[in-house]
């Protein structure tokens, strides 16, 4: 039975949150914003990386963001379909590395030296992150139509529509192992 230890506003459009070492990544319509949560009690907002209104998840792993950007076709500005690199060598100050563009991003996932990213008609796209700056594409799930994906103990969770997909990713690409349906969401 959890019990309430303390409230945070903030007044974001708030997408997905990432815990990464001492912080909290948020991924808002506007941005990242970034808190210190070394006082989980108390997070303290330390810096931000502001874009144009869009879907924005957001995920960490050594010293660098990857974020997806999606023209979602709503009341969000126009911009091209994208992920972006982000540096986070000064945490108060991320700042923006590389655009790289895709078709219809949006949840991703990193772990060791990899990177997964739901494409959506595309599939699921698995990158090596051997170099963090420059994502190397790997290899592709062209029939994943995800919409989100976690990484973990060697097996990948992609999320679509219909369904829960469990894949090992040990292996490239990665193999299915199983498929749980669900309603259509």
């Amino acid at each position: 039975s959890p019990n309430i230890w303390t409230r945070v506003s903030v007044d974001w459009d708030i997408q997905t949150l990432f815990a990464y070492e001492n912080y909290l990544l948020v991924g808002a319509a506007d941005g990242i914003h970034i808190l210190d949560n070394s006082d989980p009690a108390g997070p303290i907002l330390v810096g931000d990386l502001r874009h144009a209104r869009t879907i924005d998840p957001v995920v960490a792993n050594n010293g660098y963001a990857y974020v997806t950007l999606k023209n979602g076709g709503n009341s969000f500005d126009d911009v091209d379909d994208q992920m972006n690199v982000v540096s986070l060598a000064d945490i108060t100050n991320p700042e923006l590395l590389k655009v790289i563009p895709m078709q219809s991003p949006e949840g991703l996932s990193t772990i060791d030296q990899r990177l997964f990213v739901c494409v959506g008609r595309a599939g699921l796209k698995q990158f090596s992150l051997a170099d963090p700056e420059n994502p190397l594409f790997v290899d592709a799930l062209p029939d994943v139509d995800c919409n989100d994906v976690i990484a973990f103990n060697s097996i990948l969770y992609a999320i679509t529509d219909t369904s829960l997909q469990q894949y090992d990713y040990s292996m490239s690409p990665p193999a299915l192992l199983s498929i749980v349906e669900t309603e259509s969401m």
